[in-house]
């Protein structure tokens, strides 16, 4: 009991943290604005993703990290591709510049919430996926990353309603990236 009261103290002026970083106001309607808000909007779920990242590498197994790390690792390569795509030149007039910065922070958001999801499994996921691993130890990689990704995308299903999680976690674990 006194180790759960322990980690709530701990863990809880982090939870505070995360929420003072991504409440930042964004009621003003100037351009110039607008652009900052999303600049630091981006800049503060870095940081958060940067905590969550550091976290996954102090807790997670070291064989699951590692494969967790070259997911990251596509992922930053792709992220902002996506929006510079989506939103080049001038394809949404002055406010092309807006859309493209408020795209990269919620894909940063999107990312943290798998990061967190990830976090929070992992005590009963991996470490069962863990087990299965000692039991077989020639299960391919990507076969380990289907069992992950079957029980992940349940787990968003089931709690979040999350329909679009097998073609989001496809993406981003696809290396057909180009």
């Amino acid at each position: 009991m006194k180790i759960i009261i322990l980690v709530f103290i701990i863990v809880a002026p982090i939870f505070s943290f995360a929420d003072d970083l991504t409440n930042v106001d964004c009621s003003n309607t100037s351009k110039d604005h607008l652009i900052n808000c999303q600049t630091i909007r981006h800049k503060n779920y870095d940081i958060i993703m940067n905590f969550l990242y550091q976290e996954l590498r102090t807790n997670t197994n070291k064989a699951i990290f590692e494969e967790l790390k070259q997911v990251q690792r596509l992922w930053l390569g792709v992220y902002e591709k996506d929006c510079n795509e989506k939103y080049n030149g001038n394809s949404y007039g002055n406010e092309t510049e807006i859309y493209r910065l408020a795209c990269i922070a919620e894909q940063v958001q999107e990312r943290n919430r798998e990061l967190s999801i990830i976090k929070e499994l992992n005590q009963n996921i991996f470490r069962k996926y863990t087990l299965e691993k000692q039991s077989n130890p020639d299960v391919h990689s990507k076969e380990k990353w289907d069992i992950y990704l079957q029980k992940h995308c349940e787990f968003m299903l089931k709690n979040y309603n999350d329909l679009e999680c097998y073609e989001r976690n496809r993406q981003l674990h696809s290396t057909d990236f180009g």
